[in-house]
C-alpha cells in the first residue's frame, strides 16, 4: 500500500501538484428505464473522477436525436467539471469530451470566475494572478439543434423552498402541459408538487464521485458553487428530452445583491440565481444548445417579501416546505442558523403568531442566537450571510412590517425588532408607514417571463395581503 499523500491546504500548493484537469469524456446508456450517464474527469497526474447522473426519461419516446443528446450531456458535465475543479484551482481546464468557440470559452470563464466568487473568498484565493485558468478544448464539435416537432408546456424546477411552491401554485392556474422535476429530492421538494396538484415529480439523480470526498477530507479545497447554473442545464436537457417549451425556475429580483466585495469581483451567494446569470444562460442556450427551449424565473419580476406575502397565501404548503440547509438531513428548521433566522423575519407580517410556531416549534425571536443573524441581514453587522436570503432592503422592511403586524394583532413587538428599529430609526424616517406601498407598489421590470406567463404572476400579487 503506498504511503498517504500528507495532506495540502494552499491553493498554490495545489496548483503547483496538479497542473491540469481534463474533461475526458462522457458515456450514457439509454432505453425505457432512463438515460444513465458517467462522466470521467481527470486530475492530473494521478486522480480520477467519475460523478454520474440518472434521467427519468424513456429515450425511446423521445424524438431527440443522438447529437442533440450528445450535445446536452457534454453541457452538463462542463458545469459539473466546476465542483471538481476547484479541488486544486488547475492553472488549465483541457476539455477533450467537445469543442469550444471563442465565444464559449470566454462565456465559460465568465461562469468560473462569478460562479465560484463566494470560494475564493472564504479560501482566500487570489484569481487575478495571470493564467489563473485557460480553458482550452480540442474535441469533436457539437452543433446546435432544433427540435423535431413544436415543444408545448414546461417544466418547473422544484427544490422544497417557499419560491418554487408558490411558482408551482401559480402555474397551476395555466391549462399547460406540465412536469415538475426535482434532482437528488428531500421529501419537501417532491411533497410540493403534490400539493400544488402536479403529478408524481420526474426524479434526475446526481453523484458525487467519493475520491472528490476523500480529496477534501485530506486538506483539499472546498466551497460553494453555482449550483443552480447546474439545474439550468439539467432543465434544458430534461425539456428537450420531453419536448418541452420552457424550462422554470423561481428567482426573486433580489438573488442579484451582492453579499461583499473580493479583489474587486462582487461576491454574490446566489449568482447563478441572479439575472445577470439568466439573461447570459438564455443567451448561450439559444446560440449553442437549441432556441426551441427557453429558461427563465417565473418571480423575477418580484422581490423576496413580494414572493413571501404570496406563500402566505398557501397555507397547505405551510407544514410541508423547508429551506433550512443545516436541517436538510433531518428534514427540519434547526432554528438557529441564518437562513432560518431571514424566513422567519421574512414570513413575521405574513403570518399569525401560532401558525409561526406550527412551522418553526417555537417563536425564534426568543432565541439569542437569531440575534446576530437578523443584525447581519439588515447592514448593522458584518456581511450580509452567504445564504438564499434577501436584500438588506428587503430584511429592513420585513422588520418594519414586523413591527406593523405585531400591533395591528396586539402582540407586544419583539424586543429585537424594536432594537432594530431604534438603530435605524425606522419609526422616526417614516419607514413603517411607507413599507406596505413599498410592498405592493413595485414590480420590477427588469425580467424574462414571456408575456402569456405574466397575468398570474400580477394578479396574484394584487390579491396578496397587506400587513
Amino acid at each position: 500500500m503506498p504511503d498517504p499523500v500528507p495532506a495540502v491546504h494552499t491553493a498554490d500548493d495545489l496548483r503547483c501538484r496538479h497542473r491540469r484537469l481534463v474533461y475526458e469524456s462522457y458515456e450514457y446508456t439509454a432505453g425505457r428505464a432512463g438515460v444513465q450517464v458517467r462522466f470521467r474527469f481527470l486530475l492530473e497526474p494521478d486522480v480520477e473522477f467519475n460523478p454520474t447522473l440518472v434521467l427519468p426519461y424513456d429515450r425511446s419516446a423521445s424524438a431527440l436525436d443522438d447529437a442533440a443528446l450528445d450535445l446536452l450531456l457534454f453541457h452538463v458535465g462542463l458545469v459539473e467539471a466546476i465542483s471538481y475543479w476547484k479541488a486544486s484551482c488547475p492553472p488549465t481546464l483541457l476539455v477533450r469530451a467537445g469543442r469550444l468557440t471563442e465565444a464559449q470559452t470566454g462565456w465559460w470563464h465568465d461562469l468560473f470566475l462569478h460562479g465560484l466568487g463566494q470560494f475564493f473568498f472564504e479560501n482566500r484565493i487570489d484569481f487575478r494572478v495571470p493564467d489563473f485558468l485557460r480553458i482550452v478544448s480540442e474535441g469533436p464539435v457539437h452543433r446546435p439543434f432544433r427540435l423535431a416537432g413544436p415543444p408545448e408546456g414546461h417544466i418547473v424546477m422544484a427544490g422544497g423552498g417557499k419560491d418554487s411552491a408558490v411558482a408551482l401554485e401559480l402555474l397551476r392556474q395555466l391549462d399547460r402541459p406540465a412536469t415538475v422535476l426535482v434532482l437528488n429530492p428531500i421529501r419537501a421538494a417532491v411533497e410540493s408538487a403534490g400539493v400544488a396538484g402536479y403529478a408524481p415529480a420526474a426524479v434526475a439523480r446526481r453523484t458525487i464521485d467519493p475520491a472528490l470526498l476523500a480529496l477534501n477530507a485530506r486538506g483539499y479545497l472546498n466551497g460553494h458553487t453555482p449550483f443552480s447554473a447546474y439545474l439550468a442545464f439539467l432543465g434544458v436537457l430534461c425539456a428537450a428530452l420531453s419536448n418541452r417549451r420552457h424550462v422554470i425556475v423561481a428567482n426573486e429580483a433580489g438573488a442579484g445583491e451582492e453579499n461583499v466585495s473580493y479583489l474587486g469581483l462582487p461576491v454574490n451567494h446566489q449568482y447563478s440565481k441572479s439575472l445577470r446569470f439568466e439573461r447570459a444562460f438564455r443567451d448561450y442556450c439559444a446560440a449553442h444548445l437549441t432556441p426551441d427551449v427557453e429558461y427563465f424565473s417565473l418571480v423575477r419580476p418580484l422581490h423576496d417579501l413580494q414572493v413571501t406575502s404570496l406563500f402566505a397565501g398557501f397555507p397547505a404548503h405551510h407544514r410541508s416546505f423547508r429551506s433550512c440547509n443545516v436541517g436538510q438531513r433531518t428534514d427540519s428548521w434547526c432554528g438557529t442558523c441564518p437562513k432560518c433566522a431571514y424566513v422567519y423575519l421574512s414570513l413575521y407580517p405574513f403570518l399569525p403568531a401560532d401558525a409561526l410556531r406550527a412551522i418553526f416549534g417555537g417563536d425564534l425571536y426568543d432565541r439569542p442566537e437569531i440575534g446576530d443573524h437578523v443584525r447581519a441581514l439588515v447592514g448593522l453587522a458584518g456581511h450580509k450571510p452567504f445564504e438564499c436570503v434577501g436584500t438588506r432592503e428587503e430584511s429592513i422592511m420585513a422588520v418594519a412590517l414586523g413591527i406593523r403586524r405585531a400591533r395591528r394583532d396586539g402582540r407586544p413587538v419583539p424586543e429585537l425588532l424594536r432594537q432594530i428599529d431604534g438603530e435605524l430609526g425606522l419609526s422616526a424616517s417614516g419607514t413603517l408607514d411607507r413599507a406596505p406601498g413599498w410592498l405592493h407598489g413595485t414590480w420590477g421590470a427588469e425580467h424574462c417571463v414571456p408575456a402569456d406567463y405574466l397575468p398570474v404572476v400580477d394578479g396574484a400579487l394584487r390579491q396578496a395581503d397587506v400587513p
